[in-house]
């Protein structure tokens, strides 16, 4: 079974090979029980800034996996991994077909992506000013307080 461990705390001296056994530590298994540990989350906790912490949420293979989700009291940071299923083959689209797709951020792009995939002919159209122009735009507003109803910090590539 997946899971996912969050808030594993080592060190700044510490290596990364040390998690599994930290890993094992915490949920009172062998370290030999946990394999294809993965990091999917890595920050560092400044709080007290005289005890700098790497914190990582992994994820890893464990036989026990079910066993470790119902003990009492059950772990608070331990949680079993959905595993997404698999994105839709693409449908194939015949022509005609053609597609607008309004703003370019990670969702426009995705959805445009999707769309030529499957056949369609894709249109993209974005707000604003080029992204340089739009770059000084935001800093002038950043540094002045002037806004450009049409180019700034609410649009962008």
């Amino acid at each position: 079974m997946r899971l996912r461990l969050r808030e594993v705390t080592i060190g700044l001296d510490e290596g990364e090979e040390q998690l599994a056994a930290r890993v094992a530590q915490e949920l009172d298994i062998e370290p030999a029980c946990i394999s294809g540990l993965r990091i999917v989350r890595k920050a560092v906790d400044a709080r007290k800034k005289t005890r700098l912490r790497w914190v990582y949420s992994v994820e890893f293979e464990v036989a026990a996996g079910a066993a470790l989700l119902r003990r009492q009291p059950p772990h608070p940071r331990l949680e079993p991994v959905d595993m997404d299923p698999p994105l839709p083959a693409p449908v194939a689209c015949r022509p005609p077909h053609r597609a607008l797709v309004v703003g370019m951020g990670p969702a426009g792009l995705f959805a445009a992506l999707r769309l030529a995939a499957c056949g369609c002919a894709v249109t993209v159209v974005e707000r604003g000013r080029p992204v340089e122009a739009r770059a000084r735009d935001v800093h002038r507003f950043w540094r002045d307080g002037i806004l450009d109803p049409v180019s700034n910090v609410q649009f962008g590539e």
